[in-house]
């Protein structure tokens, strides 16, 4: 929560004093004109005060906000000689890197109906499986948010664990192929649908992951997708089947003419999700609660079957 006005807000304040509209300021600093008006709020709710008052000259600001424009305008002063002087940048977009079903759960998360997010364009980037180019993203803040597999332990890293969710296999909801018992046999026997990046499924025991490697790649693969819509897609509409973690199934049947059957025992595997970030992060409170209640809210039976 929010305790003290940022220097970030304090300069948009002071534009404002000098510019009049929002829209002149926006222009001035290089933002848009939702991320203006959101830390205006944000400065609001802090002071207790309106700030400004919109005229038909333009936005007036009262007492509270000409002050803190005093305070920024002193701290220009204080450090204009200065070449460390601190530069804090407003945010614009949130770069994203994860895969195509996590992107629909984190969209139909944010952008739900009466849901207020902050003014930031979500760019989700495509996703890459290869551990060190996902390193080396969130490394030079190429990457912001990384959701996927956990990475190795590194200094520059954060990683907090999102779901464990066990496997189920896949397919159209007009699929007759198949019981609502599916066996070891109609694994054998199903068109499979392969995502072309590695799958981080793991099993419980050493001791079964080799059998149960060997069952998986004695699949029939028809279909090799880099998307994991796609594949979903392409199964609701044909006879394909493939594997997805019980996590997204809620959010996919409700969006998609599909339906999910538990694996055969043989094929008793789990799937580990982790959102990493650069550490560097944690200096960007307002990120930082945004993506904590985020984390809090992502929650698939709670978006699809508890509809009130």
């Amino acid at each position: 929560m929010h305790t003290q006005i940022e220097l970030k807000v304090l300069r948009i304040i002071y534009t404002l004093i000098s510019c009049g509209t929002v829209t002149k300021t926006a222009k001035k600093l290089g933002l848009s004109t939702g991320t203006i008006s959101y830390n205006l709020n944000i400065a609001r709710k802090i002071s207790g005060s309106h700030l400004f008052a919109r005229t038909k000259s333009g936005m007036r600001p009262d007492t509270t906000a000409l002050e803190l424009g005093r305070r920024y305008q002193e701290y220009l002063h204080n450090y204009e000689m200065k070449a460390d002087a601190p530069v804090e940048k407003i945010r614009e977009h949130i770069n994203c890197h994860t895969t195509s079903v996590m992107q629909m759960m984190l969209t139909n998360t944010l952008f739900r109906p009466g849901e207020i997010t902050p003014p930031w364009r979500y760019q989700f980037k495509p996703f890459v499986s290869n551990v060190e180019h996902r390193l080396n993203k969130l490394k030079n803040r190429s990457i912001d948010i990384d959701i996927g597999s956990k990475l190795p332990a590194d200094p520059e890293i954060t990683s907090v664990r999102l779901f464990t969710s066990s496997v189920s296999v896949l397919m159209g909801k007009n699929n007759s192929q198949f019981g609502n018992k599916f066996t070891l046999d109609d694994w054998y026997q199903g068109k499979h649908i392969r995502w072309s990046e590695i799958c981080d499924f793991y099993s419980k025991s050493i001791l079964d992951s080799v059998e149960i490697n060997n069952h998986i790649a004695k699949g029939s693969t028809n279909i090799v997708s880099c998307s994991l819509i796609n594949m979903i897609a392409c199964c609701s509409q044909t006879d394909h089947i493939m594997m997805i973690p019980d996590y997204f199934i809620p959010m996919l049947t409700e969006h998609f003419p599909v339906k999910c059957v538990p694996a055969p025992p043989e094929l008793d595997i789990l799937h580990d999700c982790f959102l990493n970030y650069n550490s560097q992060l944690r200096e960007e409170h307002e990120l930082i609660e945004t993506l904590a209640n985020l984390l809090t809210r992502i929650n698939p039976r709670d978006n699809y079957e508890n509809k009130s």
